[in-house]
C-alpha cells in the first residue's frame, strides 16, 4: 500500500515538471509601466455655432440657455471663454466645450465674483465655516486661497490691466491677487458705499457716497468728479438710494439705478449718462411690479445698444428689464429665479446671465440656443 502511494506521488510531480518544461523558471507577473488610458467621450459643443447677438428686436423672445440652481455668483472672462460661478462650489465653465470645473467646495450664503484680465485670478465674496463674511483670493493655475479676509460689502472688481483686486468696503481696501497684500492707496474712505466700478480704461474708480456718484483716479488717489442725484420735493433736498451701477465696455455710458420709498416714487429711475460729457442721456421711471421691489444691478451690452437692469423685492421674487439706450423704451422683460444681484452680457453679446439669491441661484439667456 506505501508503496502504491510513493508511485503516485512520483507520478504527479514528474506531471507537474513536464508541464513548466525542463529548467524552465516560473514567470513573474509585473505591472504594465505604460497602461492604457481609458477613452472618455468627446464633449458636445456648448455654444451653437449659429448664436446670435441680443438685440432690441430678439430680447422678448430669449431662450433660457443654462441654469445653474447652485451657483448664485456670475462673471464672464473679458476674452469670453469662461464663466465664473460661486455658490455650494467655485466653479468653472469652459464655454467652448461646456465643461464645468469646480475648484473648491464652500458653504454658506454666496455674493458677488469677479476674474482677472488674464482668467488666473478670481475673486469672490463668501461666508467661512463660522458663517463670517469674507472675500478670497483663489490662483487658477496653483488652485489655491491666495487671501482670506472679512472685508467687503458692496462688490468687488478687478483693476482692468492689473492683478489689483478693489473691495467694496470702508476705504476701499486694494489687494495685490498675485499675494493678498494690501495697495496702499489714500482714496477717502467712504462708508456709505453701495456701488462699486471701475473705467475700462484703468485710470478711474467709480464709487457712491450718500446720493453722489464718485469718480476718483486710480493715479493721483484724488477725486476728479461727481455727480449729484438728489432733487428738490417741496423745497426740501431728498436723496434717492443709488444702488445699481453699470458702465459700457467702451467707457464712453454710465448708467445708475435709483430707489425711493413708495411716497417719494417719482425718484424711483434709471438713468443713462454721457461720461464724456456728464450729461444724461435718458432719465427712465421704473415702476414697482411687487412690494418693496428695488433696482439691485445693471448691465450694458457690449455694443451699448441695450441697458439690462435686474431687480429685487428681498422676498426672493425678481426680474429683469431690458431698454433700448438710445431711445430708453422697455424692449424686453425676462423672469429671474429669485432677485437678480449680478447681471452681465458676455464679450460678444450673446449671452447674459443672471446671478440671483441663494435660492434661485444663476441662469444664462441666449437669443438662439
Amino acid at each position: 500500500m506505501m508503496r502504491y502511494a510513493l508511485w503516485t506521488i512520483l507520478f504527479i510531480f514528474a506531471v507537474s515538471l513536464a508541464a513548466c518544461g525542463p529548467g524552465e523558471p516560473q514567470a513573474t507577473p509585473t505591472p504594465d509601466a505604460t497602461p492604457t488610458p481609458i477613452p472618455t467621450a468627446t464633449p458636445e459643443p456648448f455654444l451653437p455655432a449659429s448664436l446670435e447677438p441680443i438685440t432690441a428686436e430678439n430680447v422678448s423672445a430669449l431662450t433660457l440657455f443654462q441654469e445653474y440652481a447652485d451657483h448664485p455668483g456670475v462673471a464672464f472672462s473679458a476674452d469670453g471663454t469662461l464663466l465664473v460661478l460661486t455658490g455650494n462650489t467655485l466653479a468653472l465653465v469652459d464655454l467652448a466645450a461646456g465643461i464645468m470645473t469646480n475648484l473648491v467646495d464652500m458653504a454658506g450664503q454666496n455674493y458677488d465674483t469677479a476674474i482677472s484680465a488674464d482668467n488666473r485670478y478670481i475673486g469672490y465674496m463668501t461666508e467661512n465655516d463660522e458663517g463670517k463674511s469674507v472675500t478670497r483670493i483663489w490662483d487658477t493655475e496653483t488652485n489655491t486661497v491666495v487671501m482670506e479676509a472679512s472685508l467687503s460689502r458692496f462688490g468687488l472688481v478687478f483693476i482692468p490691466g492689473t492683478d489689483t483686486l478693489v473691495l467694496g468696503d470702508n476705504g476701499l481696501p486694494m489687494l495685490d491677487a498675485a499675494n493678498g497684500e494690501p495697495v496702499a492707496h489714500t482714496i477717502q474712505s467712504r462708508s456709505t458705499t453701495s456701488v462699486l466700478g471701475v473705467m475700462p480704461d484703468g485710470k478711474q474708480l467709480v464709487t457712491s457716497s450718500n446720493a453722489y456718484l464718485v469718480f476718483d483716479s486710480l493715479d493721483t488717489y484724488e477725486e476728479t468728479q461727481s455727480w449729484d442725484f438728489s432733487t428738490k420735493i417741496d423745497g426740501t433736498t431728498v436723496a434717492p438710494a443709488l444702488d445699481a451701477l453699470a458702465i459700457s465696455k467702451d467707457g464712453t455710458l454710465v448708467a445708475v439705478g435709483l430707489n425711493a420709498s413708495e411716497a417719494r416714487k417719482q425718484l424711483r429711475t434709471i438713468q443713462i449718462w454721457d461720461a464724456e460729457s456728464n450729461a444724461a442721456l435718458q432719465v427712465i421711471p421704473w415702476v414697482a411690479r411687487n412690494e418693496n421691489a428695488r433696482v439691485v444691478s445693471a448691465a450694458f451690452s457690449p455694443d451699448n445698444s441695450l441697458l439690462a437692469v435686474g431687480f429685487d423685492d428681498w422676498n426672493f421674487n425678481g426680474h429683469v428689464d431690458v431698454y433700448a439706450v438710445a431711445t430708453g423704451e422697455l424692449v424686453g422683460e425676462l423672469a429671474a429665479p429669485a432677485g437678480v444681484h449680478q447681471i452681465t452680457f458676455n464679450a460678444d453679446g450673446t449671452l447674459l446671465a443672471l446671478g440671483t439669491t441663494l435660492r434661485g441661484g444663476s441662469v444664462i439667456y441666449s437669443a438662439d440656443a
